[in-house]
């Protein structure tokens, strides 16, 4: 697979057989499981304070709650997960604005319309 990103590489040849398709479907699912693995870390989860776990003797020198909630800080998720909620956003801001420029174009069209129909009323008369 590695050679048929290589743009150097000009005798690499993908043929859409059976094997060659399982293996890169294969790497696609451990692509896409990694990353939603990441994605659900963000989450966060309780998580029960195993610390002093299998050792009835031990005790803690403070206090720790039980269980805790264990999730990855928004910073140090993937920028994966960040580029294509950046492009949504900026499509549909461009959406709207190109909307809104639409509009006000075909106001603007419709009053000059109603302007020279009240003209040619006014010189036929």
């Amino acid at each position: 697979l590695s050679r048929l990103a290589d743009s150097g590489q000009t005798t690499a040849q993908f043929y859409a057989r059976a094997d060659n398709l399982q293996q890169w479907l294969a790497a696609v699912e451990t692509r896409l499981g990694s990353m939603s693995q990441r994605l659900s870390a963000s989450v966060g989860k309780r998580q029960l304070n195993i610390d002093l776990a299998g050792d009835a003797a031990a005790q803690q020198a403070t206090d720790a709650p039980k269980d805790q909630i264990v999730k990855t800080p928004w910073l140090q998720i993937d920028n994966v997960f960040y580029l294509p909620l950046i492009l949504t956003i900026a499509g549909f801001i461009i959406l709207f604005v190109a909307l809104v420029f639409y509009r006000t174009r075909t106001e603007i069209d419709l009053r000059r319309v109603r302007s020279l129909e009240a003209r040619r009323r006014m010189v036929e008369v």
